[in-house]
């Protein structure tokens, strides 16, 4: 795996998976927020974002195990 197919597989989510994602773990800033820090940003309930990212990690795991 290199950073051109996690790119690639960063595309095959949709524009709130992508956001939570890189939210969660960090990706473009110095901290991860919480589950409940995204909640706050997005204007979601926290559930809402925890079902959103354990979709997107589901999504990125498939693409993981195919290639």
């Amino acid at each position: 795996m290199d950073k051109k197919d996690l790119a690639t597989w960063f595309e095959s989510l949709s524009k709130e998976e992508k956001e939570v994602v890189k939210l969660r773990f960090g990706i473009d800033r110095e901290e991860p927020l919480t589950l409940k820090e995204i909640s706050l940003k997005l204007e979601k309930k926290v559930s809402d974002v925890n079902f959103i990212e354990i979709n997107a990690i589901q999504k990125l795991r498939e693409l993981l195990l195919i290639k």
